[in-house]
C-alpha cells in the first residue's frame, strides 16, 4: 500500500485489532476512498465535457448531468495530467 493512504490515527486504531479484522477494516476504508475518488473524477469529467461542448452554462442542466453520471455508460481514458471522460447521452 502506498504511503499516505490512511492517517496515523487510523493506522494506530487498526494496530490493536486482530489481523483478519485489520484487513477487513483496511479494505473497507480503502474502498470508501476509491469510491470517493471515482465520484470526483466522474464529476470533473462531466463538468469538463459540459464546458467544452456548451457556449452558455445552464447550471440546472450541469447539475442534472453530474447527478446522472454514475448511472451512465462512460468511456474513460487517462491522459497526461488528467482523465478524459466520454459520456454516452
Amino acid at each position: 500500500m502506498p504511503a499516505g493512504q490512511i492517517s496515523v490515527r487510523t493506522a494506530d486504531s487498526l494496530f490493536y485489532l486482530p489481523a483478519e479484522e485489520q484487513r477487513a477494516q483496511l479494505e473497507r476504508r480503502l474502498q470508501v476512498v476509491e469510491q470517493r475518488q471515482r465520484r470526483s473524477r466522474l464529476a470533473a469529467g462531466v463538468i469538463r465535457n459540459y464546458l467544452d461542448s456548451n457556449k452558455q452554462i445552464d447550471l440546472e442542466a450541469l447539475r442534472s448531468r453530474i447527478r446522472e453520471a454514475p448511472s451512465r455508460p462512460v468511456i474513460v481514458r487517462q491522459m497526461p495530467g488528467y482523465w478524459d471522460f466520454s459520456f454516452i447521452y
